[in-house]
């Protein structure tokens, strides 16, 4: 398909805005994803951090000591995925949970409360897990948008294709009309009302002008070459007449000659205009006779004349072909073109 197409040009701005309808759904669905997460790892930890506050309390209330009360809540409520460290004020350890997970690790998030009792709660929780679903989701989504994009490549081609067939259509009729020469209108009922519109309004109309405006030059040229036959035939005759007087002298008789290979030269003429015309309204002249034509013979005789004008260029000009050069033709047709 040519990259000047109009269905090719339709078909990339289809594709360039699918492809960027799915990059924004799919990084906006990432990004809600991470938001989302975020929120609820944030709110997880710090509930986690307060249930562990209010154990700390009960525990305190029950052993009257810190480290005793720090050491049964995490023996009793210790949280999973979660690592939980009790430490004093002075940044001691009072008790700590074993999970596995460094709090001075980078991907991990950390929340702090003072419980009552002079203890801090630290919370500490990976956010790897987080980070792990929203790499299977960005995986998910690729693995969707791209048959996704090839489905609406495909299918977005298809309509474009429909919905320019009438204008391929149209292209095809007006093809067949400058062939065959036949008028026909361009518009069909199930065409889209704007194309019907354009081609009614605008090109049934050109169309029509346009035969007008053929079938007016047509009869002007055979009306004027019918109306040139009668006089040249008569020119014709009196040149005939006055040639073949004994009593010419031989200025007179050269002078009535050029003017007498005139006349045929515009005879010949009128008759190739006439058989144009003809040729046209037969379909451009298939069927008609043609007759080998010897082109060298039509050159010679068109030099001859052209050398009778300009005498002086005798010895510029020479013929240099074969005898016979045959092509099939018409002889009126190819006399016109070799004198021109």
């Amino acid at each position: 398909m040519s990259p000047n197409s109009l269905v090719q040009r339709l078909s990339l701005f289809q594709q360039a805005l699918a492809a960027a309808l799915i990059v924004l759904f799919a990084a906006s669905t990432v990004a809600i994803s991470a938001r989302t997460l975020e929120r609820q790892e944030k709110a997880f930890l710090d509930n986690t951090a307060l249930r562990m506050v209010e154990s700390l309390h009960q525990e305190y209330v029950e052993e009257g000591d810190v480290k005793k009360a720090a050491e049964a809540v995490l023996a009793e409520n210790a949280p999973l995925g979660v690592r939980i460290d009790i430490v004093d004020d002075h940044g001691t350890t009072l008790a700590a949970t074993t999970s596995g997970i460094d709090r001075n690790a980078r991907d991990v998030r950390v929340v702090r409360l003072h419980s009552p009792h002079g203890a801090w709660i630290v919370a500490t929780m990976s956010t790897r897990p987080r980070q792990n679903a929203l790499q299977a989701l960005s995986v998910a989504l690729l693995l969707a948008a791209v048959p996704l994009f090839i489905v609406v490549s495909v299918f977005g081609r298809w309509i474009t294709r429909r919905a320019l067939r009438p204008l391929a259509r149209m292209a095809t009729e007006a093809e067949r009309i400058s062939a065959s020469g036949a008028v026909r209108p361009l518009a069909s009922p199930t065409d889209p009302k704007e194309v019907a519109a354009l081609a009614r309004r605008s090109f049934d109309r050109l169309v029509v002008r346009l035969d007008d405006m053929i079938r007016a030059e047509r009869h002007f040229t055979q009306d004027a070459a019918h109306e040139l036959r009668t006089p040249l035939t008569v020119l014709t005759g009196e040149l005939e007449y006055t040639l073949s007087q004994s009593t010419l002298d031989v200025r007179h008789r050269e002078g009535l000659l050029r003017a007498s290979s005139q006349v045929g030269a515009m005879t010949e003429l009128v008759d190739a205009l006439l058989f144009l015309r003809r040729a046209d309204s037969e379909q451009h002249g298939f069927g008609l006779e043609f007759v080998p034509v010897n082109l060298a013979d039509l050159t010679r005789d068109t030099l001859g004349s052209l050398l009778l004008q300009h005498l002086e260029r005798r010895s510029d000009v020479r013929v240099d072909a074969a005898d016979e050069v045959l092509v099939s033709g018409h002889a009126v047709l190819s006399v016109r073109r070799s004198a021109i």
